[in-house]
């Protein structure tokens, strides 16, 4: 792997370490290119590395949290909400891991749990067209 790190000012931070790595076939590939950048100018570059393998996981589940459970969305300003947000956050986060009777990943998890709410709200509709509820009153009892 080819590896290149600079050192100087970065958006603020006084002092960091930016670090260029590529597989070393492909130089000029924009897509293989990957930058990771370093406050502790003191690490050397293996460091660096083995510290964001050791990171990635939390990055991930950020993203995830974000995009799926909304994480960037709340509104709280307690220690206490905070805390029970996080703890929920956590929670349906692993659920969607473990909680369909085998461990997968948080995605095919997500996307098992979303199809059977979605199949489940369907048959509720279904079901109540079969009773002839009025539309209005099955708007309201799914909003």
């Amino acid at each position: 792997m080819g590896k290149h790190c600079a050192l100087g000012n970065l958006n603020g931070i006084e002092n960091a370490a930016v670090l260029l790595n590529y597989p070393k076939d492909a130089f000029h590939s924009p897509k293989a290119l990957r930058a990771f950048i370093s406050a502790d100018v003191s690490l050397r570059t293996g460091e660096i590395l083995k510290k964001y393998v050791e990171r990635w996981p939390i990055e991930i589940f950020f993203r995830q949290s974000k995009n799926k459970l909304a994480f960037d969305q709340y509104q709280i300003r307690s220690s206490n909400g905070i805390q029970r947000y996080w703890l929920l956050m956590s929670l349906a986060h692993f659920i969607a891991c473990t909680g369909c009777g085998e461990n997968m990943s948080f995605e095919d998890g997500y996307a098992f749990i979303y199809t059977h709410i979605q199949e489940k709200r369907i048959k509720y509709i279904y079901q109540c067209g079969a009773r002839h509820v009025l539309f209005e009153d099955v708007l309201t009892s799914i909003a």
